[in-house]
């Protein structure tokens, strides 16, 4: 099997594939766990773009029909008590971040996530969560 690269991204985490789109998180760097983004790059190739970035560490990724999902573990500073559920348009959270929603915070260590259409749910070093979709 011949394998291809979509793009290049040193740090590139948790994928989802939908309607043609991969959508992944970038988790950021050590030193620099802040600046986490949200990439997509279309299947049939282009440039990958970023829909959110200084968004955290990204640790799981979910896509709805009109939002992208994504946690954020939280930071060493913040103890990892500081982690959030978060979201924003598919198409973007815009330049200055003014689509992004926060669903949750405060979340400890929250780490994976998926949706069903009408609830958000993810786990935390807590236990396992549940929001209804706004």
């Amino acid at each position: 099997n011949l394998t291809r690269t979509l793009a290049i991204d040193r740090s590139a985490g948790p994928i989802a594939v939908v309607d043609g789109t991969v959508y992944w998180t970038s988790l950021g760097g050590p030193g620099d766990i802040a600046n986490g983004r949200v990439m997509a790059i279309a299947l049939d190739g282009g440039s990958a773009v970023t829909l959110a970035e200084g968004v955290g560490t990204g640790f799981s990724i979910g896509v709805g029909p009109r939002w992208l999902y994504w946690s954020g573990g939280g930071t060493l500073a913040g103890n990892y008590r500081d982690g959030m559920v978060m979201r924003c348009p598919r198409a973007g959270c815009g330049e200055c971040l003014e689509q992004l929603e926060v669903l949750a915070c405060e979340q400890y260590k929250s780490f994976d996530l998926t949706i069903d259409g009408s609830n958000v749910y993810w786990t935390t070093a807590d236990g396992v969560w549940t929001l209804a979709i706004p």
